[in-house]
């Protein structure tokens, strides 16, 4: 069967669990995100895994936390088969962005503050392009949550070193999103990781002015 959106969103009929009523939601978020397809099927696809495997353990969602997606991660699998470290990276990050979804319709309770370097990083850039460039909020909260993403992708939790930033991380970050997502959106991310590369956080980097000009180029060409 051909993979359309409305085929993607009829998936989420197979939830039983604690997140049957809100996977439709779920589903709607990411095709307004303008999601490709193929990446929304993916990503139904652990959204049902989770909901089943929360069903098994009477999990409510008014409990629900990262505590449990550490748990989940560390579920028994069958024939105790290892996963792959990409697999598992995948699989916390799909199940996260559920979460935050639920978090931002109030069914589940709020995180407790803990940034990481990378998020901080993103902030300040954030209020960069507030106080100097005067963007729109809308367009300053696109620029940073694609700046966080990035920063996140390439330096995890630990410690973010600008110096290390190298031309290929750039360009190889923003080829990933074009697997993700469709022209509009994959044209937002170009622009933000120019703004980001260009812009006083940028200039930190162990990266030339030139390989700067070079990466947006690249950039550019994705479209």
């Amino acid at each position: 069967m051909e993979r359309t959106y409305e085929s993607a969103a009829a998936l989420v009929d197979r939830a039983a669990g604690p997140l049957a009523s809100h996977l439709g939601p779920f589903v709607t978020s990411l095709i307004d995100q303008q999601y490709t397809v193929t990446v929304i099927y993916i990503k139904v696809r652990h959204a049902l895994a989770f909901d089943r495997w929360l069903a098994t353990r009477r999990v409510v969602l008014a409990d629900l936390g990262e505590v449990h997606i550490e748990r989940y991660q560390h579920r028994s699998r069958r024939r105790h088969q290892r996963i792959r470290t990409e697999t598992r990276r995948r699989e916390w990050y799909e199940v996260t962005q559920l979460l935050q979804f639920l978090r931002g319709h109030g069914v589940c309770p709020a995180a407790r503050v803990e940034t990481t370097a990378a998020d901080d990083l993103a902030a300040r850039y954030g209020q960069h392009l507030q106080d100097e460039q005067g963007l729109a909020t809308a367009t300053i909260e696109r620029y940073r949550t694609v700046a966080g993403r990035f920063l996140r992708e390439r330096f995890g939790r630990g410690v973010v070193d600008l110096r290390a930033l190298r031309t290929g991380d750039a360009i190889a970050f923003v080829q990933r999103q074009t697997q993700c997502l469709q022209p509009p959106a994959l044209k937002c991310v170009v622009n933000a990781m120019r703004s980001f590369l260009r812009g006083r956080v940028g200039h930190h980097a162990g990266i030339a002015q030139g390989d700067i000009t070079r990466a947006c180029s690249a950039c550019d060409r994705q479209l």
